[in-house]
């Protein structure tokens, strides 16, 4: 019986980092998370040292447990004790660099932000999932010269230069010219109700399903400019990473989120984010929006 058990325990020493490695694997692909899954998968085949090398580590341990006797029970300390020292360090330092658990904080709280939609003039008891009553807007692209100052505009009757918001980001995704892009419209036209639910809809990981089966998988961040323009004022050149992580931990009071650090600044750098900048005609004073809008 007490082989019996030793031959368990060393075959789970020896298949767990494989079976954790794959786990993370399965983990990131279903998030879509590319980067992580190619890492976590070529950390698995690694593994595969691991495989070879606990044979000799469970015969040094076989060994030290007959050279200090105690039986089942030392020789159990022994692998435990072992084991803890060598993958300590190793699977510690691989779990925080692929499965942080600040972007699910992140995104819980995005879905709590936005999940409601804002009436403005109505009962204020009645509360409206965004998600059921969102209607997708249809979207015309026009060259920045050729828009007029007119608050309301005429539709243009060609309906085939009209978009849907996921097409829209799927052109986004493949040209990099559009990468930059104003939504314009008149007050109550949707323009804050769309950059909510594009937040929404990422945050629960469905813009595959809602926006477009094509649609790029993008880390959401909406930020109201209102609400940040000082810190803009104080600094004309203040970096976009550095303003999403002053607008992180403002988003809670209580345990304020912290992004790992340089988390925002490589996502920004691979293109991986889409960032919503909300409200810069709510900004009252004419020359602090024009101070944002040169930012």
């Amino acid at each position: 019986m007490e082989k019996l058990v030793q031959s368990a325990i060393a075959n789970l020493v020896k298949w767990t980092p494989s079976g954790f490695g794959l786990g993370l694997t399965v983990h990131s692909l279903d998030e879509s998370d590319w980067t992580r899954a190619v890492l976590a998968a070529l950390a698995t085949g690694f593994t595969s040292v691991w495989v070879k090398f606990s044979g000799e580590f469970m015969k040094e341990v076989e060994k030290e447990a007959e050279e200090r006797g105690g039986g089942l029970a030392r020789w159990l300390f022994l692998v435990g004790d072992r084991t803890a020292i060598v993958t300590q360090k190793k699977i510690g330092s691989i779990w925080r660099q692929f499965r942080s658990d600040f972007k699910d904080k992140y995104y819980q709280r995005l879905i709590y932000i936005s999940r409601n939609y804002e009436t403005q003039g109505l009962d204020k008891d009645k509360v409206l999932r965004l998600r059921k009553v969102f209607v997708p807007l249809k979207i015309y692209s026009k060259n920045l010269v050729k828009i007029s100052p007119d608050l309301i505009q005429e539709i243009p009757q060609n309906t085939s230069m009209h978009l849907e918001v996921g097409e829209l980001l799927v052109q986004m995704y493949k040209d990099s010219t559009l990468r930059r892009l104003a939504i314009l419209g008149a007050p109550g036209s949707g323009k804050t109700t769309l950059m909510r639910y594009l937040t929404l809809v990422y945050a629960n990981r469905e813009e595959r399903k809602l926006l477009h089966s094509k649609a790029p998988v993008y880390i959401p961040v909406l930020i109201y400019l209102r609400d940040v323009r000082e810190d803009i004022i104080k600094n004309p050149e203040l970096p976009l990473a550095t303003l999403i992580n002053i607008w992180i931990e403002r988003l809670q009071r209580s345990e304020p989120l912290k992004p790992p650090s340089g988390w925002f600044a490589d996502k920004l750098k691979r293109n991986q984010c889409l960032v919503l900048l909300d409200g810069l005609d709510e900004i009252a004073d004419e020359d602090e929006r024009q101070a944002v809008s040169r930012w």
